[in-house]
């Protein structure tokens, strides 16, 4: 008879949970008209591909886009318990407001952004907030030492961008420990043995402990360990007249890069540690770029390198390809997709670690000077709402725990498309559609009157208000594992 109860309940709680992601879950009842007036129905049935807009998702997609939608309402909300009592310890009953202020998933912009354009950031403080929650605080190679001898970070630069992120209420993570791949400086020539490169490398880690330990809610280790020798072969090494590729070959082998994260962990024991890479991440099998990629941090895993994340740059900028709806040889025709998407994420997934997308740049249209804008099959409305589904996509992932983007603002060369604020501080295209995600369709609310102080409510997880008439507001965090709140009232 009890066993009897125990399974008549399982099947009572999986009819439950099959009802609850089944309501409002597809994909177009909960995304349609994220630009007012763009209906995505008729796009999304027209298999031509013709019919306006494009964005990414069409009719040989649309079932993975509604799992993506229910896929976010089962790992992104939760089922909460609130619970008010007075200062004497009675239960509460009487109205309530109870509002969502902040994601527990990280929306991340490049602060580094804000000291490259300081009149559109001067500007840009309510967008900024409408639209991040955390940011990535960028330290580079021709920021560090001046003389190999002589540790130097220009830690001032650092310290501003910390201080805006505390203005703005961004959590920061640290970019990045070992790059040494960057405006290189003459004494680069001289790292040409592991001793020497080693050296190097501890003090640079050294040096970030002892200023930053504790202050960031991620630091990134090691990056681009794959594409950097390519590039050095046909860009860097003919700009500086070099040809020492020790460095750029030593990281190159996942032994070497192991050795460096186990360093990191030695000075920052308890950080969370990310290891990054670029380009297009998908199964494409001309996609060579992501084959190495994947087997690198296959092999790191394999000799317990020490850390935390998968660094995904997400980096979009259609270099080389000729229409975002065809794509180019060596990622497919349909890399931009977002089935072409989901496949890389989720082998890359396969690998066990969390990941983040920590540079995240958008298809757009380029300007070279004194030129017309190149044709890349999309205008920005189409380009703005392929971002919204990136992040749809992004967001409905449980191992996925942040967006951050590369191009905070627009700018009027190169990538004209790319950003979410313009200089003037309004948002962009993309912008609105980021906020219509973030603070509309993954908001929630909810307000009426609470009977023996207790309320239940659905909603995402993160920072909420509580407002009840007679008191100061207070601020509660409802995340995985803490579902159940107390609140004792002012």
């Amino acid at each position: 008879m009890e066993s009897g109860m125990r399974v008549m309940m399982w099947w009572v709680m999986v009819f439950l949970m099959i009802g609850r992601l089944s309501l409002g879950s597809t994909y177009l009842e909960q995304y349609n008209q994220l630009i007012e007036g763009l209906d995505l129905r008729e796009a999304i049935a027209d298999r031509s591909g013709e019919t306006y807009p494009w964005s990414g998702v069409d009719h040989r997609n649309i079932e993975l886009m509604d799992q993506a939608a229910r896929e976010i309402e089962c790992h992104r909300k939760g089922d909460f318990e609130l619970t008010l009592i007075d200062s004497n310890g009675n239960a509460f009953e009487g109205g309530v407001e109870i509002e969502q202020v902040g994601h527990a998933f990280k929306f991340g912009a490049n602060s580094w952004d804000f000291s490259q354009h300081p009149d559109a950031f001067s500007h840009a403080s309510e967008s900024l907030r409408k639209l991040f929650n955390s940011a990535n605080v960028c330290n580079y190679l021709n920021e560090w030492w001046r003389e190999l001898d002589e540790p130097y970070g220009n830690w001032s630069k650092v310290r501003q961008e910390l201080e805006w992120c505390g203005q703005l209420d961004l959590e920061p993570r640290f970019h990045i420990i070992q790059y040494v791949h960057m405006k290189k400086p003459g004494w680069w020539r001289e790292l040409d043995s592991e001793e020497k490169l080693w050296e190097f490398y501890t003090k640079r880690v050294a040096d970030v402990a002892d200023q930053f330990e504790g202050e960031f809610f991620e630091y990134d280790v090691m990056n681009e360990m794959i594409h950097w020798p390519y590039w050095f072969k046909k860009y860097d090494g003919a700009q500086y007249g070099m040809t020492n590729l020790f460095a750029f070959d030593w990281m190159r082998v996942p032994e070497n890069g192991a050795m460096v994260v186990r360093q990191a962990r030695e000075y920052l024991p308890d950080a969370k540690l990310v290891v990054l890479e670029t380009g297009i991440w998908n199964r494409h099998p001309e996609n060579t770029f992501a084959r190495e990629i994947h087997a690198y941090f296959k092999r790191l895993i394999e000799l317990d390198a020490p850390f935390d994340v998968i660094g995904y740059q997400g980096r979009y900028e259609p270099k080389g390809v000729g229409s975002v709806k065809t794509g180019k040889h060596s990622a497919g025709e349909r890399m931009y997709f977002m089935e072409s998407v989901d496949a890389g994420l989720e082998w890359f997934s396969e690998l066990g670690k969390e990941m983040a997308v920590t540079e995240f740049s958008m298809p757009s249209r380029r300007l070279n000077e004194g030129a017309n804008p190149d044709d890349i099959g999309a205008d920005r409305n189409e380009l703005a709402l392929w971002v919204a589904n990136f992040h749809i996509l992004a967001f409905s992932k449980p191992y996925i725990n942040q967006v951050t983007w590369w191009n905070v603002f627009r700018r009027e060369m190169g990538w004209i498309d790319a950003g979410l604020i313009n200089r003037d501080g309004s948002l962009t295209e993309v912008g609105q559609v980021m906020d219509e995600l973030i603070n509309r369709r993954w908001h929630t609310r909810w307000a009426g009157e609470i009977e023996a102080g207790r309320q239940h409510f659905r909603g995402f997880y993160g920072d909420y208000l509580i407002r009840v008439e007679g008191h100061e507001p207070q601020k509660v965090r409802f995340v995985k594992g803490a579902v159940r709140q107390v609140v004792v009232l002012d």
